[in-house]
């Protein structure tokens, strides 16, 4: 059995695994649907093993393969995050009375809670009502007064959702709101999808505004920032660059590898070529998400603590990219490329943000000088890789 043919057991194991995962994940976005879809099609050993737990733990624990849900639970979940939010307005102020505050959260959580519930409103009331105005056939009037309170009940619903949106806004540029805005939020999941999706809106807006109050020093800084031609921020820097560690020097491994083999290891380039596709997206997202916002954590220690965290957060980044894309070679591959990975970005990160922090300007930095260091960086190690 060849290489290839291992991989596409491997791969056909996991379409199924991921077509259930882009199923079950159905109110989560659509892009959000496909990364976890494709994530798990690459690296299904892990979902496949919680499907087997929460099989076993429900068909031979339970009551049946889909456990359900405790209302009780979800009441005293709903319970507690309504006195969170509550609590959290009338610390901040909000720009109203407390009796206001607390009065709009209860309205709108009472009534979104009987809008979910669905519960038929009134009924018995009603046929009583009927039967005493001497009207025998109440069936359809019943119903008719139904449809009536139901149409009552979600336009107070609107209202009432208007108000507490309306409560949240007024103080979004608080940063002190943050905790009141994550608590409404978490409670807006539990009642009202067109809640949480505003609220989602709302952070990320306020988190746009506040990354962007912080990107210069001065008034000089934020001037010579508008006068670039081609500014790149730091997110998408360290995500090309990121990228570019994750893509070349696991291609000029491979063509060392076919050369020093004479062509005699084809199945092999082809396997780690695929496992550089998975090591790149990986490194990118890293390097886009989460690489900037730890350099500025790390901008507050001196510098030799400073250069020591870089390289360890090289190591990390690079280990954490290598292992993902080596797991397309199983678990040995995971390990060597983690350790290759690891190795390369101890050695990169540092320089790479040694050069960047010395001529961006605020969180900018022109392309014609991020892309001549982000190459000369990278292409340096994988000269290095091809030279042994």
């Amino acid at each position: 059995m060849t290489a290839t043919d291992i991989l596409i057991i491997y791969l056909a194991f996991g379409a199924p695994i991921a077509v259930y995962k882009f199923l079950q994940n159905h109110d989560a976005r659509i892009s959000r649907r496909y990364v976890v879809a494709v994530g798990t099609f690459l690296f299904w050993i892990p979902a496949a093993v919680r499907i087997g737990h929460l099989y076993i733990s429900n068909a031979y624990f339970g009551n049946g393969f889909v456990s359900p849900v405790d209302s009780d639970s979800s009441e005293m979940l709903i319970s507690g995050l309504r006195e969170n939010v509550r609590s959290e307005l009338v610390r901040v102020g909000a720009g109203v009375g407390m009796h206001d505050a607390r009065e709009t959260v209860d309205r709108y959580v009472g009534l979104a809670s009987a809008v979910r519930s669905g519960v038929p409103l009134g009924g018995t009331s009603h046929q009583n009502l009927f039967e005493a105005a001497g009207r025998t056939d109440s069936g359809i009037g019943v119903h008719c007064m139904k449809i009536r309170n139901r149409r009552r009940l979600e336009r107070h619903h609107s209202q009432s959702r208007k108000e507490f949106l309306k409560l949240l806004a007024d103080s979004a540029g608080s940063s002190e709101n943050h905790p009141a805005m994550k608590s409404a939020l978490r409670l807006a999941r539990q009642l009202d999808r067109i809640v949480e999706q505003r609220l989602e809106h709302l952070l990320r807006l306020n988190a746009e505004i506040a990354r962007r109050k912080s990107l210069f020093e001065n008034e000089p800084q934020r001037r010579r920032a508008i006068l670039m031609t081609r500014p790149v921020d730091s997110r998408q820097a360290f995500g090309i660059f990121g990228a570019m560690m994750g893509s070349l020097p696991p291609l000029a491994l491979a063509v060392q590898i076919l050369v020093i083999s004479r062509g005699r290891t084809t199945g092999l380039f082809l396997l780690i070529a695929a496992a550089a596709v998975v090591t790149t997206i990986v490194a990118f997202q890293i390097g886009r998400n989460y690489i900037p916002g730890a350099l500025r954590y790390i901008s507050g220690f001196s510098l030799p603590n400073r250069v020591a965290l870089w390289s360890f957060l090289g190591l990390v980044w690079g280990a954490a990219s290598g292992a993902a894309g080596g797991l397309l070679i199983l678990l040995v591959g995971s390990i060597f490329a983690g350790i290759v990975g690891g190795m390369v970005g101890a050695i990169a990160v540092p320089v790479m943000v040694g050069l960047h922090s010395s001529v961006k300007v605020g969180d900018f930095i022109e392309t014609k000088h991020f892309l001549p260091i982000a190459f000369g960086v990278i292409l340096s190690i994988c000269a290095f890789i091809l030279g042994l």
